[in-house]
């Protein structure tokens, strides 16, 4: 299956391990520009390097999802970043 989304700018919580990092991955190979979030640093900027060998926009920030004033703020940086928001997978854990 051919799975294409060129120029289209996709959020995914919880993007730096597992199913989310898959995810993002997959959506950069597709064409889309990424960004990603999560609590973690290290596995954020590791999952982000991925991204960007895919050749389009990427962006990564951490983010508590719990916290609103945080949301917001990475939403607005995302947004800026990638140029816009099309689509958001919401990944992000129950636990933590």
């Amino acid at each position: 299956m051919n799975i294409s989304f060129p120029g289209k700018n996709i959020v995914v919580t919880g993007g730096s391990r597992g199913i989310g990092r898959a995810t993002a991955l997959a959506f950069a190979a597709a064409g889309a520009n990424v960004s990603i979030c999560a609590r973690g640093a290290d596995a954020l900027r590791e999952a982000e390097r991925e991204l960007r060998a895919h050749g389009g926009k990427s962006h990564a920030a951490t983010c508590d999802l719990g916290d609103g004033a945080q949301v917001q703020r990475y939403i607005a940086e995302a947004g800026a970043a990638l140029g816009g928001i099309d689509m958001l997978v919401n990944n992000a854990s129950g636990f933590g």
